[in-house]
């Protein structure tokens, strides 16, 4: 049994020694009294942001379809805040992306 331990000591240290760092994200919900609030984090080492307001009843379209197919389009129904972060992408630019 001692041995088990030890090895097992063992395994955890270098696995420890030798992980990456990773990105954790977070997603909260709540709800009361008939009404949802839903919240997300993304916590990623990106330094630059911006905070969004979204209006309600602007007819909206996604930005980057699949080749070859429609663009999806919506009108929201109510309206939210979003903090996007700017993420830079080698070769592609910088792109706003939602938190």
């Amino acid at each position: 049994m001692k041995i088990r331990r030890q090895y097992f000591f063992t395994v955890l240290v270098l696995f420890l020694m030798f992980a990456e760092q990773a990105a954790a994200c977070s997603v909260s919900f709540l709800e009361a009294g008939g009404q949802a609030l839903a919240a997300r984090s993304m916590d990623w080492p990106e330094p630059d942001g911006r905070v969004i307001k979204n209006v309600r009843g602007i007819e909206k379209t996604a930005m980057m379809p699949p080749e070859g197919a429609i663009p999806y389009t919506w009108t929201p129904a109510y309206g939210s805040i979003t903090f996007d972060m700017l993420a830079r992408v080698p070769g592609l630019g910088t792109f706003n992306t939602p938190g």
